[in-house]
């Protein structure tokens, strides 16, 4: 959300690239944006399937701090309105801009690509773009508790292990959403 941010307090100033301001963020929505560009370019469907894997991760571990952190969530919020100069409005414009609109657009593409897709494939892809989230968090942030990377203080920070490890299991959910329901489907087909 802060790349998105930062575009906006910027655009005043020369640097106008919407590209380097994501290039610079270290969130994962970054991750998720470039695979939805990646498959609107190639219309690859594994592509397409990491894209809503991973949009659909940026928005649940973004919304599970939301509603079941909501002092975290309001550290992390404030700091972005801080240290990006904008008020309410403008933050919650940019949640809805890089992820919500991205997810949306990645669930509307899905009937482009799921039944091209094998089912062994949905399993492999949808454990690898998980796995791909976290050696993101352990890159950035040395591990699961990932306050390091969006800059909240670790004395703020009033997750538990175990309530992080809630997060990475709904993260993991969220990335195998296909799965779960191609396996279903398989499962109540005979």
């Amino acid at each position: 959300m802060t790349m998105l941010l930062d575009y906006i307090k910027n655009c005043n100033s020369k640097n106008l690239s919407a590209l380097s301001a994501i290039y610079q963020a270290k969130g994962f929505t970054k991750y998720a944006i470039y695979s939805a560009i990646a498959y609107y370019i190639t219309k690859n469907p594994k592509l397409g399937l990491i894209a809503l894997n991973t949009n659909t991760a940026a928005v649940v571990g973004f919304n599970y701090i939301r509603f079941f952190n909501p002092t975290l969530y309001e550290i992390h919020k404030r700091n972005i309105k801080k240290n990006s100069q904008i008020n309410e409005i403008i933050f919650q414009l940019g949640d809805i801009l890089i992820h919500i609109l991205p997810l949306c657009i990645s669930i509307n593409s899905r009937k482009d690509w799921y039944h091209k897709v094998s089912y062994r494939s949905t399993v492999a892809l949808s454990i690898g773009s998980y796995i791909y989230q976290l050696a993101w968090a352990y890159h950035y942030a040395n591990g699961i508790n990932i306050c390091k990377v969006y800059n909240i203080p670790e004395k703020h920070n009033n997750m538990t292990h175990s309530q992080w490890k809630r997060l990475w299991f709904m993260v993991f959910l969220s990335h195998n959403v296909t799965s779960i329901q191609k396996t279903i489907g398989l499962l109540t087909k005979s």
